[in-house]
């Protein structure tokens, strides 16, 4: 069995205002920063042994933080990236709000595709696969995994067996800790956006 912590990269300038996506260069915030600083504490001491991350600026930045506090490796890899955006990276949710095809696509999460981007169905395969692969290269560890809100969405209702659609009636908050077992015939989740460190 393997125990895998999910956590969402701290707060940015971006959130609540526009898409980031795979947008370069988009760094935690002060908040952001204060946020990470306090679940590092949180984690200090914790059985841990490797730590990785989506390879965008604000996870690899919570990331190093996190590994640095804990004393373990860090690695990153492509498949903990956030969902790919296309069109829409970089705008802003006012304007989305005019565009049609976005709130079909969060009422249909399923079955609407991003213009020049990727399907959530996508995400939950790639990251539902890079958790399968982990378990077999850390059992019986303790890994934390530092990625992105409709990442960590992805994984658990894979595991809870719930339609990508209802997404939106789970919230996964900037810096919050999500665990996870999973074993070669059972999976559990035992917290979910867990933020008491904050």
């Amino acid at each position: 069995m393997t125990q895998f912590c999910l956590i969402r990269h701290g707060t940015t300038h971006t959130l609540d205002h526009s898409i980031a996506g795979w947008t370069p260069r988009v760094p935690l915030s002060e908040r952001g920063r204060a946020e990470v600083h306090a679940l590092a504490v949180r984690l200090r001491g914790s059985p841990v042994r490797h730590v990785y991350t989506s390879p965008l600026e604000r996870a690899h930045e919570t990331a190093a933080a996190l590994a640095a506090e804990i004393g373990c490796d860090l690695s990153t890899l492509e498949d903990l990236g956030e969902l790919r955006y296309g069109v829409w990276t970089g705008k802003s949710f006012d304007e989305l709000e005019r565009d049609e095809l976005f709130h079909v696509y969060n009422r249909f999460r399923c079955g609407t595709n991003i213009p020049q981007g990727e399907s959530m169905l996508a995400v939950q395969a790639r990251a539902v696969a890079t958790l399968l692969q982990l378990r077999s290269v850390h059992p019986e560890e303790q890994v934390v995994l530092v990625t992105h809100s409709d990442v960590i969405k992805a994984v658990v209702m894979h595991f809870l067996g719930i339609a990508l659609d209802l997404c939106h009636r789970l919230e996964i908050a900037p810096a919050s800790l999500t665990r996870l077992e999973l074993g070669h015939d059972f999976a559990r989740v035992l917290t979910l956006n867990d933020t008491s460190h904050l």
